[in-house]
């Protein structure tokens, strides 16, 4: 438990050093001018001396904004964290888009590939067939009885 609130203080003590960074200007006019007053409150008013003017300090507007808007390191953090995650998010969903459009092209390259195949088969039995005529045939020309009979093989030879 005191080391949790340690941390806590520890966090608390770094967002009020950032809060007074962010300002340090605007305090070091404020300081410049409070002590300017106390020395001119010292002296002897004289119309030389204290004139009958008013120095006036204010803040610039985006300064303004700046300190209305504090909201320390960890709001910072949080903020940056939810653009990440939003980013993270936008990323996310491309992927998810990019792998449904990849498995819909591995299903088409599938169905290609076993179409291919196929065609490679009935390939391959056409030559084969193609092989057995043409030995059938052969064999004819040479005068050799064919090594097997079918009448599909003499039929193709009388052609």
């Amino acid at each position: 438990m005191q080391i949790v609130l340690l941390n806590l203080l520890i966090a608390i003590m770094g967002d009020l050093y950032d809060e007074i960074q962010e300002t340090a200007t605007e305090q070091y006019l404020y300081s410049k001018a409070k002590v300017v007053l106390e020395i001119e409150s010292q002296m002897r008013k004289t119309p030389l001396t204290h004139p009958q003017w008013l120095q006036v300090l204010r803040r610039r507007v985006d300064a303004e904004d700046a300190m209305s808007a504090w909201s320390g390191r960890v709001a910072y953090v949080k903020d940056h964290m939810g653009r990440v995650k939003q980013v993270v998010e936008t990323i996310s969903k491309q992927l998810r888009e990019t792998e449904q459009d990849a498995k819909a092209d591995f299903t088409a390259l599938a169905a290609k590939q076993a179409q291919l195949q196929a065609q490679q088969t009935e390939f391959t039995n056409q030559v084969f067939g193609m092989n057995e005529k043409l030995d059938a045939l052969l064999d004819h020309v040479q005068g050799n009885r064919p090594r097997t009979f079918s009448p599909f093989m003499f039929a193709a030879c009388e052609n």
